[in-house]
Parts: C-alpha cells; structure tokens; sequence
C-alpha cells in the first residue's frame, strides 16, 4: 500500500484566493506533495478570468499584494504571463488546461479540480463568530430535530501519536492514534439557537450541526444529514 501526501480544499484566483493557480501548484509540487485538487466553490478552472491590479477600480477578484505578479514573472517567466493596460489593469488567470504541463509530473504530481459544498439542507440561517465565541441561527424543517457539537481542542495538547495495527499486526500507514483530546465535544445542545463563548483554553473551535434525517448518499450506517463550519480561532 503506498502513502500518497495531498491537498484536497484550495482557492486561486479563480474565486476568493490570493494568488495564481499555477503559482499555488508550484509551491505544493516543490513541498513534496503528491496531488491537490482546487475547490473553487461553485466552479472549475475554465474560461475567462482576469485579476485586477487596481483594487480600486477592480469590478471583481484584485490582487492584494502587488509583489504577486513580478513572483509570478520571475517563475514562468515574461512571456508565459499576460496583462492588459486599456481600462482596468489586469492580469490573465491561466485555465487549468493551460497550466498543468508546467507542473504535472507522471506518478509525481497531480492537479485536479473539484467544487467546495458546505451544507445540502440550508437551515444555517446565520452564523457568527465574535472575538468571544460563535453563534448561530438554524431555521428548522417542520418535524426535523437537531443537534449542535462545538467541537475543538485544548491549547497545550499532547500531540504524539501511536502507530495503528491491523490483524496481522502490520502497521496502517493511514491513520495513527492520537490523544482523545484532540477534536473532542466541548458542548453539545438541541437549541435552534445555539451558540459557545470561548474560555480561552481552545486551539480552535468548528461546529457541526446534524439533522436527524437519513442521508441520501451516506458514507456508512446511520449517516444522517449533516454541515460542518471551517474552524475558527480564538482571539487570544
């Protein structure tokens, strides 16, 4: 069984990210990565794109660090990057058909692209992270229940790790056993309104949120729907 390193969530500026795929897929191919993949929320990277270099006038994605684009020429080089100059300055976002011989290797490096989707359900009507904690607003389907876990970890966690065996007592390469601390339920509830005030003791705090409706597609038994929150961290 082979061990394989890769990145399966990333932006560009494709949607809300802050540099150049091929830039971004660089970075990872040089880290020793093996794959990412781009989850440029609701699209692939195809058509036309243009990033501003006025973030004044931008009507769409600008670029914020205008150091990016001589980075950018000093990798690929002048010729590879194109800009415009009448009306809005700006540079050309490369499609992922046209990047990926600069970086894909055989057996070495993959790119791939893939969508970001949050919830299927849609009753997180609001939520809200405060410098003290997070809040949200769950409007309910009639004669559905659900629960809310503030999931997170402490600040000072052990973070060594034993090796997991099978049957045989070969080691699985695929996942190692960490302490119970780690990603643990800091409060759970039923409310409609639930929400959790920092102690100032947590690395970071998610939220995951699960209807008591069977998942259309479950991922094993029981599967319920559910949506997860990115972590938020704590302002210290």
């Amino acid at each position: 069984m082979a061990w394989y390193k890769g990145n399966l969530h990333m932006h560009s500026y494709w949607t809300d990210g802050h540099d150049f795929p091929e830039m971004v897929a660089d970075w990872f191919k040089r880290e020793g990565y093996n794959f990412i993949a781009f989850t440029e929320h609701d699209r692939h990277q195809v058509g036309e794109k243009w990033v501003s270099r006025d973030p004044e006038r931008g009507s769409g994605r600008s670029m914020r660090d205008g150091d990016l684009l001589q980075k950018y020429i000093q990798r690929f080089g002048a010729s590879w990057v194109e800009t415009r100059e009448e009306g809005e300055r700006a540079v050309r976002v490369k499609p992922l058909s046209e990047y990926r011989h600069l970086v894909e290797e055989a057996g070495k490096f993959l790119v791939m692209t893939g969508e970001e989707v949050t919830t299927t359900w849609g009753e997180l009507d609001e939520i809200v992270a405060r410098d003290d904690g997070i809040a949200l607003d769950i409007v309910p389907r009639k004669g559905v229940s659900y629960t809310t876990q503030f999931i997170g970890t402490p600040i000072g966690i052990d973070t060594s790790s034993e090796v997991v065996r099978d049957s045989d007592g070969q080691e699985i390469r695929t996942t190692r056993a960490y302490s119970e601390e780690i990603g643990k339920i800091l409060h759970e509830t039923t409310d409609l309104t639930p929400s959790y005030t920092f102690t100032g003791n947590e690395l970071y705090v998610r939220v995951v949120v699960t209807s008591d409706v069977p998942h259309p597609n479950p991922t094993g038994p029981n599967d319920c729907e559910k949506a997860w929150t990115q972590p938020v961290v704590p302002i210290v």
